[in-house]
């Protein structure tokens, strides 16, 4: 039986002040701490991380959110994850977060008179960076894998159906190696890997099961003070793939 372990949104280390003591943002330390212990000790085949992949500090000037990317907050979470198994990661919106204009920045490195420079993509580039030293993780854009004999697992880039995609462009280039004109070309571009996977494990067994992982949800129901929203529909550009995989599959 394969068994693996997913999670996203993950990597804050940040701090703030309370009470005049310095207080860790999240549980980052504890939980890693855990799931070390609990890889070593129990049969888990890989780990799949669904992107957002390092959160900057968050600091208000003038009612304006700015945000600060520290580096060594950055490589200190990567190098909590286990090292003794697989990891799967792909891109969630704050991977892809960079300074469209730099006469108006929103991120920075290391402090607010340090503007990230124009379109540099500086969080992915210094996770694509970190990565080259830690060999058991595969960052990708699209991966494909067959678990068991019938159980296919995609790893989709969600965030290009999304209607702030286009925010993303230059970092997508960056990480693609790969110089695209819209976000139209990198959806027609991953559609053709999520369809070339799909009939590649058709042709070799039968998929009976279709397990889709991606940064934002297809949809979902959440509740706000005990009164149910609207359906979520973080990804509308997605649905049309969906449909096609739905076809394809005979569902």
């Amino acid at each position: 039986m394969t068994s693996f372990i997913h999670f996203g949104c993950w990597n804050n280390l940040n701090t703030k002040m309370k009470d005049e003591k310095i207080k860790q943002l999240g549980c980052l330390n504890k939980v890693m701490k855990k799931l070390n212990s609990y890889v070593m000790e129990n049969e888990v085949s890989f780990i799949s991380i669904a992107g957002d992949n390092y959160y900057p500090e968050k600091k208000k000037i003038d009612e304006k959110k700015k945000k600060i990317i520290i580096p060594e907050l950055l490589i200190r979470g990567f190098n909590l994850l286990p090292k003794s198994l697989p990891i799967y990661m792909i891109l969630g919106n704050h991977d892809l977060e960079t300074n469209l204009k730099i006469d108006n920045p929103k991120l920075f490195i290391n402090s607010l008179e340090n503007p990230e420079p124009e379109k540099s993509c500086s969080i992915l580039t210094n996770e694509t960076n970190i990565i080259k030293d830690i060999p058991n993780i595969s960052y990708k854009f699209f991966y494909a894998n067959m678990i068991g004999s019938n159980t296919l697992i995609l790893m989709i880039d969600s965030d290009i159906y999304s209607v702030d995609a286009i925010k993303y462009l230059p970092c997508y280039s960056i990480f693609l190696e790969q110089e695209f004109r819209s976000i139209e070309e990198i959806q027609r571009f991953q559609y053709e890997l999520i369809f070339q996977s799909i009939n590649q494990y058709n042709a070799t067994g039968y998929i009976k099961n279709l397990i889709i992982i991606g940064h934002q949800p297809i949809t979902g129901i959440k509740f706000k003070d005990g009164v149910k929203q609207p359906a979520l529909n973080d990804i509308p550009y997605f649905k049309p793939v969906l449909l096609e995989i739905y076809k394809l599959l005979g569902a």
